[in-house]
């Protein structure tokens, strides 16, 4: 869900600096930052979500830079399992102890966010309902397209196994 942040400084930069917190990575136009440590992160997984992220940004038709997250667990910037910064326009998303099929459909909900800021259907200064309202019920139903969209039609079903 989109989140606001406010002015105070935080432990992750944006872009993320070549820290020992996070290896980053460019994906034509998409930034994906990976905290180090996370407990059953696989390069396959690495690959897949790159892959995923790859195609949300086609099917959704990105036009902006978006950058992407991933975190241990929970932190100022995640208070459930993702979240989406339009000031920054940076999604969050926790990975730790969550199968990859639940990780696609945080980053396609998220990513969804971004589009949604891209075509203006929400203003950055906007408070955006946590719990319902369109924008999240179509962040929610455009997650699952484009899970389903991913595994079964471009035969990428092991993310319901991994």
């Amino acid at each position: 869900f989109p989140v606001t942040i406010s002015s105070k400084k935080f432990k992750y930069s944006f872009p993320p600096n070549k820290s020992i917190t996070f290896d980053t990575t460019e994906l034509n136009k998409v930034t994906l930052g990976i905290e180090k440590g996370i407990k059953g992160m696989t390069p396959k997984k690495v690959k897949i979500i790159k892959q995923f992220i790859s195609f949300v940004v086609n099917r959704l038709d990105l036009k902006e830079p978006v950058n992407i997250y991933l975190h241990k667990g929970g932190d100022e910037y995640i208070t459930t399992t993702a979240s989406y910064v339009p000031s920054e326009n940076s999604n969050h998303v926790r990975a730790e102890g969550r199968a990859i099929v639940d990780i696609l459909r945080s980053i396609g909900h998220e990513m969804t966010h971004n589009k949604q800021r891209e075509i203006e259907s929400f203003k950055m200064d906007e408070q955006v309902q946590n719990i319902g309202g369109w924008i999240e019920d179509e962040a929610n139903a455009k997650a699952g397209i484009l899970i389903k969209d991913f595994a079964l039609n471009l035969g990428n079903e092991e993310i319901y196994e991994l």
